[in-house]
């Protein structure tokens, strides 16, 4: 299927439309800090010495919370849909992470000089509008790093609701000093 594409600091993030570009630099952070390779962000051309370029895009033709990936040796192309854009972009981040070759699974935090991708093309959207996890801490306590794990893989499995059973009929279990009564 030919080259894999490589991601490094030499390469561009372009984002076409302006309407896409508040929640591009959403992920701009993440995508350092999950695949440990910096990358220049810029909003329509870029200027500039890329050898390669990750083009965002809109397309009014995939249904809601939808994406379409295409890996190629020198370009990654993600179209998002019109509809939940944010979500489009979030789910098609975390294909491009899963086919990241990555020395771990969860990605290690240090810095890297390249990252390559399989080419491949990508249609995906989701088959059910809430796909979700339902958390019950009201009889058992967790503390906040096991329910922020267990919000990473929600992201990671892209899973979109978090039904979180914060309390039963015998009482509440979080302090709240504005609501003494409820303790």
């Amino acid at each position: 299927q030919g080259s894999p594409f490589a991601l490094t600091a030499a390469t561009a993030v372009v984002v076409h439309s302006a309407a896409l570009w508040a929640t591009a630099l959403g992920l701009q952070r993440r995508t350092r800090c999950s695949l440990g390779v910096s990358v220049r962000w810029v909003l329509g051309r870029p200027s500039g010495n890329f050898t390669a370029r990750v083009v965002l895009g809109l397309d009014p033709g995939l249904p809601s919370e939808g994406y379409e990936l295409e890996v190629r040796p020198t370009e990654v192309q993600i179209r998002l849909s019109l509809g939940e854009t944010d979500a489009a972009l979030e789910y098609a981040f975390q294909t491009l992470r899963q086919l990241a070759s990555l020395h771990s699974f969860g990605g290690a935090r240090l810095p890297r000089e390249r990252v390559t991708i399989p080419p491949c093309r990508v249609r995906d959207w989701p088959r059910y509008s809430w796909r979700g996890v339902h958390f019950d801490s009201a009889r058992h306590f967790f503390d906040v790093r096991h329910i922020k794990g267990l919000i990473q893989l929600m992201a990671m499995h892209k899973l979109n609701r978090f039904h979180w059973h914060l309390s039963d009929d015998q009482g509440w279990r979080i302090e709240i000093l504005r609501y003494p009564s409820l303790a």
